[in-house]
């Protein structure tokens, strides 16, 4: 019995000691006590100085209420995207457009402090660069690109096996058609329109006609000094007078004047010309150094009076700008604002040469390497023709180029 007693006294013991050590579960995970900061408020998105959004490249201004200062505080949230913010204030959020190429995007802010988002917004961004998707380019490759005063793009296109297939019309309205028939032809280094007759360099010492009622193709001679010119010939282009500059890749080198009476007047230039434009009474050529393999574009004064050429003086170094002496400048072409936009196998593939000749990738690198034709629409895009190489996985083909208002400088062809 009395084991019993202090068996019961013990165990009593041991049930005060548990109960003493546990508390009660709360009925609920609300706390009453806990208070919350009123949401971000979102009034407006807009680009910052810039007509609309280009991925990757326009920054975006969010205007409201409630944001604070502190980045690490505060999310955005393009889709289900969290963007990396530039800077805060308590009204303006400031970031870089995400890549996010889509119609109707919707943005919510969030703050730490707040348990719920901002109202939802919806804002479009666009590409900088658009594939044309007309050439395809599983089976055809772009080569040289130009635009009638109508605004259809032509392209010289050759098979994926490297053979020629003709030129292609695509119409500003939609649609393509093989506007010269594939031939014995070469594919063109250069293709420019006079009036309504396309002419193309065929990297020989022929220049090629084409009429745009039929498409027939006809060899543009000269009487200097037979049939043939004196060089082979790469690109070309038209002062005012209408007078054809062109330019090529012989052994000597040298740039032609050829008049509508197809007179020809030869001037020496060492290298391998790329490129030619009139500009603002100037020739300019994209040179390859035949003494220093230089790379760089040259400025010619242009003497209309006596059909003459004045000094070269070298107006964008290439060599320098990228540190070697491997890539070159394939195609050139100015707005209406005097930029050189040089197109290139570097890295940067485009770059802007601006009037003070300062030098800067086109769109931060955004537009890739390899783009060497290059071609103003009758709008503020820029086209280009990006060649296949084994240094980038970026697709090839013909794309256009949002330039944000931007457009060509006088042409003097048409």
């Amino acid at each position: 019995m009395k084991t019993l007693r202090l068996f019961t006294a013990l165990l009593g013991v041991l049930l005060l000691a548990i109960s003493s050590c546990t508390k009660d579960a709360p009925s609920s995970v609300y706390n009453p006590n806990t208070s919350f900061g009123g949401p971000p408020n979102v009034t407006t998105i807009v680009p910052e100085n810039a007509p609309y959004i280009l991925g990757g490249l326009t920054t975006i201004l969010i205007n409201g209420t409630n944001f604070g200062t502190d980045t690490s505080k505060v999310h955005v949230f393009f889709n289900s995207t969290k963007v990396s913010l530039s800077s805060i204030t308590a009204t303006q959020i400031k970031l870089l457009a995400p890549l996010i190429i889509q119609d109707s995007i919707r943005v919510r802010v969030s703050i730490d402090g707040s348990d719920k988002f901002s109202d939802l917004k919806y804002v479009s961004i666009r590409s900088v660069m658009t594939l044309i998707k007309d050439i395809d380019t599983a089976k055809q490759v772009p080569n040289a690109i130009t635009f009638n005063k109508n605004g259809d793009l032509f392209v010289s296109v050759v098979t994926s096996a490297g053979v020629s297939d003709g030129i292609y019309q695509l119409s500003s309205g939609g649609g393509s058609l093989q506007f010269a028939t594939k031939g014995t032809e070469s594919y063109f280094s250069g293709l420019k329109f006079r009036g309504d007759s396309l002419y193309a360099a065929r990297r020989a010492n022929r220049l090629v006609s084409r009429n745009t009622v039929n498409g027939s193709m006809n060899i543009f001679t000269a009487s200097f000094p037979a049939a043939a010119l004196p060089i082979n010939i790469e690109d070309f282009d038209y002062d005012q007078q209408r007078v054809m500059w062109a330019a090529g890749n012989t052994s000597d080198g040298g740039i032609l004047r050829i008049d509508s009476l197809k007179n020809v007047k030869k001037f020496p230039f060492p290298g391998i010309i790329h490129s030619v434009r009139v500009f603002n009474g100037a020739l300019y050529v994209s040179n390859e150094s035949s003494t220093d393999s230089t790379k760089a574009v040259y400025q010619i004064p242009m003497n209309t009076a006596d059909t003459s050429l004045g000094t070269a003086v070298k107006y964008f170094d290439l060599s320098a700008t990228v540190g070697n002496k491997t890539n070159i400048v394939f195609g050139i072409t100015f707005d209406s604002q005097g930029n050189l936009y040089a197109g290139t196998d570097a890295p940067a593939g485009i770059y802007v040469v601006a009037t003070d000749k300062s030098v800067q990738p086109l769109y931060n690198s955004l537009v890739g390497p390899n783009c060497q034709y290059l071609a103003w629409g009758n709008d503020s895009y820029l086209y280009a023709v990006r060649v296949k190489a084994s240094s980038t996985s970026r697709p090839t083909g013909l794309f256009k180029i949002d330039m944000l208002g931007k457009v060509t400088a006088p042409y003097y062809g048409q």
